[in-house]
């Protein structure tokens, strides 16, 4: 017997909400669950510095902004359970997010996609009151944005004006991987060097880098006070400002896996990371190698520098202690399993040339111009 989607996604949202309850019931008992709690009690919280939350604070920057919505989202969702209904109320924000991408995303891959958004760390933090859930939506329908960019489709909507609003207000950092693909893919679509385009374009990016060093190092040397004295925190990972880039091959590993081998001995929880973490980087890691000889180039280069970005400008936040790692990842999780397991493949590719032919071929025909030749040889060569 087939089961619709539908009813898929209903199973899901009340599979999530399972997550919702028993992370207040059973998992909160051995470890924190972040800021969760003050976006449960129906009142506005503070700022980290201890400043109230007013109206003339949502000019200060985005994080004001941000903390304002997430905890005015929080005393309405508390009106209808208390803190069980608060965390309801956020999870299914996240669920539409992800319903989004399910929805873009090819049947060949669906269920995959549907399989690693239901992990138990992804399906707790982004289940819960907070900030996670919100962003897990916006990237959700950012993730489905870029998705439906390749198989014709795409539609700026306001939904994906919101989402880039949330982005913005809740993880600037996620920008430019995000606006690299988009952007990318845009640009891309208007020029015959897709290949050569996405590479230079890479390439100048991290050059940037270099540029900032001095800068982004500062930055990062005053994450490391934050996590003095956490339980399951590491060494201080930058004593240098060039450390940023130096170390950032490890970090960015580290800030997207999680828990090492050595401190699953911390603790039933770190050891469940590690296996959730190994499971899931090794099925994305099989993915790429079969696909990897019909690839495009394209679409190689596409994925890899947006990987790239961000991991980048989310591992100083996870590579200082292994359970934020897993926490942080939440939010930017979708659009990883969008680019791996959606763009990075040939079919898309195939759908995103075919498209751009249709439009020529009906712009050439209404302005009475020679009709287009035909496809032109395979992708593997330049892509």
């Amino acid at each position: 017997m087939r089961i619709s989607w539908s009813v898929v996604y209903l199973l899901l949202w009340l599979y999530r909400c399972a997550y919702s309850v028993a992370a207040q019931l059973v998992i909160a008992q051995f470890t924190s669950l972040g800021d969760s709690g003050k976006y449960q009690d129906g009142q506005f919280g503070e700022l980290g510095d201890g400043t109230n939350l007013t109206a003339s604070s949502i000019v200060e920057g985005p994080r004001a902004a941000a903390t304002i919505l997430a905890d005015g989202l929080g005393i309405i969702f508390s009106q209808f359970g208390g803190l069980y209904g608060s965390n309801i109320g956020f999870q299914t924000i996240a669920f539409f997010g992800i319903v989004a991408l399910l929805r873009a995303t090819p049947p060949t891959m669906r269920v995959a996609m549907l399989g690693l958004a239901m992990l138990p760390s992804f399906t707790i933090w982004s289940s819960i009151a907070g900030k996670e859930a919100l962003v897990v939506y916006a990237v959700g329908v950012l993730s489905a944005l870029i998705i439906r960019m390749y198989d014709g489709t795409a539609r700026f909507s306001v939904e994906a004006a919101i989402a880039v609003l949330l982005v913005f207000l809740f993880k600037n950092q996620y920008m430019p991987a995000l606006l690299f693909m988009i952007l990318g893919t845009v640009i891309a679509d208007r020029v015959k060097q897709r290949a050569l385009l996405v590479l230079l374009a890479g390439v100048l990016s991290m050059a940037m880098l270099w540029v900032f060093e001095e800068r982004l190092g500062q930055e990062a040397l005053q994450i490391v006070p934050h996590f003095a004295g956490m339980g399951s925190s590491r060494e201080a990972f930058w004593t240098e400002p060039q450390h940023v880039l130096t170390r950032a091959p490890l970090g960015m590993f580290l800030g997207f896996f999680g828990p090492t081998l050595r401190e699953t001995a911390q603790g039933p929880l770190q050891l469940a990371s590690f296996i959730e973490s190994t499971l899931f980087l090794g099925f994305l890691g099989l993915i790429l190698l079969w696909r990897l000889p019909r690839m495009p180039v394209y679409m190689a280069l596409m994925g890899l520098f947006t990987l790239f970005w961000i991991l980048f400008a989310t591992y100083p936040f996870g590579a200082m202690n292994s359970g934020s790692a897993i926490r942080y990842r939440t939010g930017y999780q979708l659009l990883v399993m969008a680019v791996i397991l959606v763009t990075m493949a040939r079919p898309p590719y195939d759908s995103w040339r075919q498209a751009r032919r249709r439009r020529r071929r009906d712009a050439a025909v209404t302005s009475g111009g020679p009709s287009l030749p035909g496809p032109g040889p395979g992708i593997g060569s330049q892509g």
